[in-house]
C-alpha cells in the first residue's frame, strides 16, 4: 500500500510572466503602423574647389579690461586620403602671443616654426610686434618650405594693448583694425 502525500506538500506551480486573469470584455486598441519615411538618397561626395579654414581672432571689451577672443577648426583634409578634425591650427609662439595658420600643413608648420623663433623675447610697442613679425614673414619666404598658400592670424599684447596681426599668403603683415588702440568705451549705465 502506498501512501498518499497530503496536497499541501506538494511543490507550488510556477507562476507565469504574463496576466492569466479572465479574458477583456473589450479587444485591445489596434495601433496604426507608423508611417513610412521616405527613403534618403545615399550621401554623395561633395567636392569643393578650395579647403577653407576657420581663424577668427577678436579684440573684446570685458570688466576685467580688454582681451582677445581666438576661435579656429581644427580640421585637416588630406584629399582622397580622407581627413582628420585632431589637429592643432592655434599654437602659443611666445610670451603673451599664439599664432592661428591656415594653409597646407606642413608648410604652415614651418611658418609657425619661423614665428616661433622671432617672438621668443616679446614685443615692447606695436612698431616692434610688426617689424618681429614681418623678419618672421621674411625667413619664411626665403626658406625652402614656402609655398605662397599660408597665412597666419598672430595675436599678443603689447604692454596691456592687445594686437592681432595678418600675415597674408604674399607674406605681407598688416595690424588689424583696433588693434593697440584704444576703443571708444560707453560710459552709460
Amino acid at each position: 500500500m502506498e501512501a498518499k502525500l497530503p496536497c499541501s506538500s506538494l511543490p507550488p506551480r510556477p507562476r507565469l510572466w504574463f496576466s492569466t486573469g479572465p479574458p477583456r470584455p473589450y479587444p485591445l486598441p489596434v495601433q496604426p503602423p507608423p508611417p513610412k519615411l521616405p527613403t534618403l538618397p545615399l550621401r554623395i561626395k561633395v567636392s569643393y574647389d578650395k579647403e577653407v579654414t576657420v581663424c577668427i581672432a577678436a579684440i573684446a571689451r570685458a570688466k576685467a579690461g580688454r582681451c582677445i577672443v581666438v576661435c579656429c577648426d581644427s580640421r585637416l583634409d588630406q584629399g582622397w586620403l580622407g581627413s582628420t578634425v585632431y589637429n592643432q591650427k592655434l599654437r602659443i609662439v611666445g610670451t603673451g602671443w599664439l599664432s592661428m595658420i591656415s594653409g597646407r600643413w606642413q608648410p604652415a608648420q614651418e611658418l609657425v616654426k619661423a614665428i616661433t623663433n622671432r617672438f621668443k623675447s616679446g614685443a615692447v610697442t606695436l612698431s616692434d610686434a610688426l617689424a618681429t613679425a614681418r623678419e618672421a614673414a621674411n625667413d619664411y619666404h626665403t626658406s625652402a618650405f614656402f609655398s605662397n598658400q599660408e597665412e597666419a592670424l598672430v595675436s599678443g599684447f603689447v604692454g596691456s594693448d592687445p594686437i592681432v596681426m595678418h600675415i597674408g599668403a604674399d607674406m605681407s603683415v598688416e595690424a588689424l583694425p583696433h588693434s593697440a588702440r584704444e576703443c571708444p568705451v560707453d560710459r552709460r549705465k
